[in-house]
Parts: C-alpha cells; sequence; structure tokens
C-alpha cells in the first residue's frame, strides 16, 4: 500500500512539474519554433480562420469544400493554373520533391487552386496528379477566388497577350499600339510594370481580378496570369498558420514542415 501510494505521489509530482514547465515554456517554444522554420517558413502571429471562404468546385464544377477535401489533415495550399508554361511546374516539382522528404507526409494534403476557372475545370486533376498521385485539384466561381485570394492575401492578374492588349487599345483609346515600339506582355497595355500608380508588381498592392485593366481572359484563350508563388499552410481547422516563400528547397521545407506540424498539431 505504501509503495502504491508513493508511486501515486512521484507521478502527481511529475506530472505538476510538465505542467509547470509547459506553462512556462509554452510562448518561448513558439518563439523558438518561428526561429528554426525562418526564412523557409514564416509563421503567423496568431492562426487566421478561413472555413468560411474555402468554397472549392471540383473538375465536374459540383462544390466541394476544402474542408472535405483535406478530411482533417494540414493542407498546403499552392495557387496557379494548369497552362502555366514554367513556374507552376517548377513549384509543383518542389512541392512533391518535400513530400517525399518529410517525416509527417501523411498529415499534410497538397492542393492546388486554380485561379483560371474558364481554362482549369476539368482538367486540374489531371494536371497536378502528374506531379505526385496525392495532390488535388480544385478551383472555385472566378468571383470567389477573388474573395479567397484576398483573404489569404495571395495576388493574381491576367497578363494580357498583345493582340488583345492592341484590341483593346484600338477600342478604347485614340492611338495604336504598334506605334508603342519596344511594348510586350510584361508591359501591361503600353504601361511601365514599375507606375502602376505607385504599385510594384512585386509588392502585389491592391492588385485582383477585379483589376486586369478591363480585359476579360475569356476573350482570347492565350494568356499568362502572373500570380503568387508563396505557398500557404492551415492547420486541421482551416486556419492559416504559416506562408513559405522563395526560394523553395525541399530540403528546407520538409524540415519545416515537419517541424510545424508536430509542434502546432
Amino acid at each position: 500500500m505504501k509503495k502504491n501510494i508513493r508511486i501515486f505521489a512521484l507521478f502527481a509530482i511529475f506530472s505538476a512539474s510538465a505542467l509547470t514547465a509547459y506553462l512556462i515554456m509554452g510562448p518561448k517554444t513558439i518563439d523558438e519554433l518561428k526561429h528554426s522554420v525562418e526564412p523557409t517558413a514564416s509563421l503567423y502571429p496568431a492562426a487566421k480562420p478561413m472555413a468560411d471562404v474555402m468554397n472549392m468546385v471540383d473538375d465536374n464544377n459540383e462544390a466541394l469544400p476544402l474542408s472535405e477535401a483535406t478530411n482533417g489533415k494540414w493542407a498546403l495550399l499552392y495557387f496557379g493554373y494548369a497552362s502555366c508554361p514554367d513556374t507552376c511546374p517548377m513549384d509543383l516539382s518542389k512541392i512533391s520533391q518535400t513530400i517525399h522528404k518529410m517525416e509527417k507526409a501523411e498529415e499534410l494534403q497538397v492542393v492546388f487552386v486554380s485561379v483560371d476557372p474558364s481554362r482549369d475545370i476539368g482538367k486540374m486533376s489531371s494536371f497536378v496528379k502528374g506531379f505526385h498521385k496525392d495532390f488535388v485539384g480544385l478551383s472555385s466561381t472566378e468571383e470567389n477566388i477573388v474573395t479567397i485570394s484576398k483573404k489569404l492575401g495571395v495576388y493574381h492578374q491576367v497578363a494580357v497577350a498583345k493582340q488583345l492588349a492592341e484590341q483593346h487599345s484600338d477600342g478604347e483609346h485614340s492611338h495604336d499600339m504598334d506605334s508603342h515600339d519596344g511594348h510586350d506582355m510584361d508591359s501591361h497595355d503600353g504601361h511601365d510594370m514599375d507606375s502602376h500608380d505607385g504599385h510594384d508588381m512585386d509588392s502585389h498592392d491592391g492588385h485582383d481580378m477585379d483589376s486586369h485593366d478591363g480585359h476579360s481572359p475569356k476573350a482570347n484563350d492565350q494568356y499568362l496570369i502572373d500570380h503568387t508563388t508563396s505557398y500557404l499552410l492551415l492547420n486541421p481547422e482551416l486556419e492559416l498558420v504559416a506562408l513559405l516563400s522563395s526560394p523553395h528547397k525541399p530540403n528546407a521545407m520538409a524540415k519545416a514542415l515537419d517541424e510545424i506540424i508536430t509542434a502546432l498539431r
């Protein structure tokens, strides 16, 4: 009996000590985590709820809540489009390499979010599964993509082909785009990318799908889209907890994601 009492007393003391240490070290542990995963990942000061806007659709254009697609897992979101010539394939390849290097990969769901639903719905799944069999491809209505982008703080804007820019210019301006020697897709209708009323493209300030300089992507199916290349990490409650920005290095990302998932689960 005395032996059982001593064991119980030791257990109680150990539990109390562990709880005290947790309460004292908790904030410090988070700070240590922030420093440990930087610069690969940046933790937000507080998790940001996102579930209310993540109303997605699948390749059949049927509603599929993100919570159903992630099924209780962490979610790594990448915003892009299937006809992207270089950046999206490169980034999705890096994410695939990262998954193969992770210890907690089974707790993470990678979701490719198309910002180009008019062209991508119907082929998102085949596109992303070319990089990893477990990747999921989703999109939403163009209006809701704008809402999602604004809430998550990501950016995308159509970079209109020169031919469409000329048509737009001829229709709404009295000058001929052909007279603007040296202008190309990077100039967005003859405007210097650095001007934009003081906005630099790299800052992505104030740009969203509504801006588009008056161009509709449906007017020409040959167009590119400028978009954020950062990866966004959501916890199982669909709260935004971290941002993984360039440069994307698979080894470093695998380590950072494993650390975050382990520490914040």
